[in-house]
């Protein structure tokens, strides 16, 4: 299933890592099963499946059990990422004009959009 592994983040739910998945390179993100429910992954699955959108990232295939870990394989996203771009600008291979700034909100409203018309996400706190 997928080899080649290299750490691209940690969070609070687990490490995310770039392997090879199906012959592509993936962004694998391995949370601890006691971490989080099947219902609560069955619900983010759901919210992948919807959230279909050239900015948003994509789910790769079905989420599985590996060694205690759920392993859910999302689309790589090739490039710098955003937090070194805006925020570590001596470290950018990309100069942050305006036309690039614009790029990105512009590409960033697009996804929120696109989420808010699929109920993904509402201005209201859920109750």
């Amino acid at each position: 299933m997928a080899y080649s592994t290299s750490t691209l983040a940690q969070g609070c739910f687990g490490k995310v890592y770039k392997q090879k998945y199906n012959d592509t390179w993936a962004a694998i993100k391995k949370v601890p099963q006691h971490l989080i429910s099947k219902k609560d992954l069955e619900r983010e699955c759901d919210v992948y499946n919807k959230a279909n959108h050239p900015n948003i990232v994509k789910l790769l295939g079905n989420i599985t059990l590996t060694d205690g870990k759920w392993i859910i394989p999302l689309e790589f996203i090739f490039g710098e990422d955003l937090e070194t771009t805006i925020f570590k600008a001596t470290k950018s291979k990309i100069q942050l004009t305006p036309a690039v700034k614009n790029t990105i909100i512009i590409g960033m409203c697009e996804g929120l959009l696109h989420l808010h018309s699929k109920d993904i996400v509402t201005s209201r706190p859920q109750t």
